[in-house]
């Protein structure tokens, strides 16, 4: 039996028509391929339609099946653009001038080094998390291939999301594949942020891909190192601590998280507090530093070493020595009960001195001691920098402190015999109270509530006043469907990646000096999906599936309200030759033929009427 199949030919690229003559050059003739993939035999029949209607028909012959193709010729007029031709099917008279407005445009390549068609864009982030300085770039590689082969010569549209821009200084930029259909661009951000890379053949926006780029807060590299001393001459008891402290700063400002490496030389029984052993690795806090307390059982002098990982060439040593255990009947012993209080909160810190028979270690009652503090600290009962104090039934005083500084303080605790004993404790600096105050987007503030529309990939920005800038975020409720990161300015930007409808997102901020906490919640009514690029009217009366899923006026209009332009986002919303006008459902396909197509890069609503229709192409977008 002989078969007939039907094809149609790809979405039309519509070309301009002036003054009911077509733009053409006169006298060109071309054949349109269609590749061989549905197993016709010598004798079927292969019709080509568009519009609903059949423009030819071609009987396969045997050179058809030995070729894989068969050729449709094309006599109409043609426009050549490099190697690439739109050719234009359409009903003419004898001087050219239109009779029938349905008209059928796509586009035919002359061959050469592009001669194939392409059928796949694949893009990769090859280089990513660069430093978030305008400088430092990421990397972006796209292959176009056709069967899997790479094409070269063809043009991609590249547009990415947020503040990174392109090398060429944009957020737009167009590239041309080589070496197998290859090609590749570079991208910077001044920001720590999440964008989006989209990639798009430039003459067939519907062959497309995207992927997200990773800037990161550029960390400075310390330039200056410093170790002091600021326990010294404690007893060699093996809980009496010397201590030290290291100060990391770049271009003078302190600088947090640097990782230090503190080794103890010149002794076998020496060892830090922190764990035990005779090297610790560790991160300077938010002032740029980082306390260490050292032991020893032997009276001795002992070198401690410090050292940046960051920089090799910030080294500091200093000397600690360890005194032989006094001769008196009692035992002193100090420790730090209560640490980093805030600074002028009222909070205190307190320290426990401990007094035993040097002889049986029991617990010695009423005996008399005395307190000192440096800097600018208090003791909370005296309000002054001494006081005194008795031990009680275990052998025990307890003392608080206040400061209105942020600082390391030294207290001590002496016994009448002149043993004495001394510790650290540090107030921290004081801040108001973490409040997270907008939601914002590269358009708009967000309204209360919102956002409640979104799609994959959408991008905003909290903005947060008071604490230490010094956070930790997190999602504790929605954490598959939308992710955080920190930014500089105790911003972070929070990425939707898929529908969250049943369960509001809960996005929480930690002040890691303070513990306080501030939450951010939301939810998504509305998720938005590519649909299809470059829509045009014979599709839309062809295809139920196009109807069915066309968007109502206010859906479109939801996300520029809340979102503002939509030019400024990557797909769905912005092809990559920046149109933002889409197709909405309110269409009549028959009658009076008219549609409504709403703009997104202002909002703005416009009709078209049949036969302008026939030259009107959008783009669908559709919920999840």
């Amino acid at each position: 039996m002989q078969k007939s199949s039907i094809i149609s030919l790809p979405a039309p690229v519509i070309d301009k028509i002036i003054n009911g003559t077509l733009n053409t050059n006169k006298g060109v003739t071309l054949s349109v391929t269609v590749d061989n993939n549905l197993g016709y035999k010598p004798g079927d029949t292969l019709n080509v339609i568009w519009g609903g209607n059949v423009f030819d028909s071609r009987v396969v012959s045997e050179n058809d099946i030995s070729l894989k193709k068969m050729a449709f010729p094309v006599p109409e007029k043609l426009i050549t653009n490099g190697n690439n031709v739109k050719a234009a099917y359409i009903r003419t008279d004898e001087n050219l001038q239109v009779t029938n407005s349905e008209a059928l445009f796509f586009t035919v390549n002359l061959g050469g080094s592009g001669s194939a068609t392409p059928d796949n864009v694949q893009l990769t982030i090859t280089k990513d998390n660069a430093a978030a300085d305008g400088q430092d770039t990421n990397m972006a590689a796209i292959v176009v291939s056709s069967a899997n082969t790479g094409i070269d010569g063809i043009s991609v549209d590249l547009t990415v999301s947020g503040n990174a821009l392109f090398v060429n200084g944009r957020n737009q930029a167009t590239v041309k594949t080589k070496n197998s259909g290859i090609a590749s661009l570079g991208l910077t951000d001044a920001s720590a942020e999440k964008v989006q890379v989209f990639a798009s053949i430039a003459d067939d926006a519907s062959l497309y891909d995207k992927k997200t780029a990773t800037f990161i807060s550029p960390t400075p590299a310390p330039d200056t190192l410093k170790l002091e001393t600021l326990i010294d001459h404690t007893e060699a008891d093996g809980k009496s601590p010397n201590a030290a402290v290291a100060t990391v700063t770049a271009n003078g400002s302190p600088v947090s998280e640097t990782p230090l490496n503190f080794i103890i030389r010149g002794t076998q029984t020496a060892f830090f507090d922190l764990n035990g052993r005779q090297e610790v690795n560790v991160q300077t806090d938010s002032s740029g530093t980082f306390k260490v307390n050292i032991v020893d059982t032997v009276a001795e002098t002992i070198t401690l070493y410090c050292s940046s990982l960051n920089n090799s060439g910030l080294s500091q040593h200093t000397a600690l020595t360890f005194e032989k255990i006094s001769s008196g009947t009692h035992r002193l012993m100090l420790d730090v009960m209560v640490d980093n209080s805030i600074s002028g909160s009222g909070k205190a810190n307190t320290v426990m001195a401990t007094v035993t028979n040097d002889g049986t270690g029991a617990a010695e009652r009423d005996i008399p001691l005395s307190f000192d503090v440096t800097q600018h600290a208090w003791f909370q009962d005296s309000k002054t920098s001494t006081t005194t104090a008795k031990t009680d039934q275990q052998g025990k005083a307890i003392v608080s402190i206040l400061d209105d500084t942020a600082e390391h303080v030294i207290v001590s605790a002496h016994l009448e015999d002149n043993t004495s004993v001394s510790q650290i404790v540090t107030f921290k600096e004081n801040f108001d109270k973490v409040v997270i105050t907008d939601a914002y987007n590269v358009n708009k503030k967000f309204a209360a509530g919102q956002p409640s529309t979104a799609w994959e990939g959408a991008t905003f920005i909290l903005k947060t006043v008071g604490g230490s800038q010094n956070f930790a975020w997190e999602v504790i409720s929605g954490a598959n469907s939308v992710s955080v990161s920190s930014l500089p300015d105790g911003q972070a930007s929070v990425t939707i990646t898929s529908p969250l409808y049943s369960t509001p997102c809960v996005i929480r901020v930690t002040d890691k000096e303070t513990g306080e906490i501030a939450s951010f919640q939301f939810s998504i009514a509305k998720f938005y999906k590519d649909f299809k690029y470059n829509v045009g009217w014979a599709e839309l009366i062809n295809d139920e599936i196009i109807q069915k899923n066309m968007l109502s006026i206010p859906d479109l209009l939801s996300v520029y309200n809340e979102w503002g332009d939509m030019s400024k986002y990557g797909s769905p919303w912005n092809s990559s030759n920046g149109d933002t006008t889409f197709w909405s459902s309110q269409v009549i396909l028959y009658g009076s033929c008219e549609a409504t197509v709403i703009d997104l890069s202002d909002g703005s609503s416009h009709y078209h009427l049949f036969p302008e229709l026939l030259l009107q192409s959008n783009k669908i977008v559709t919920l999840a």
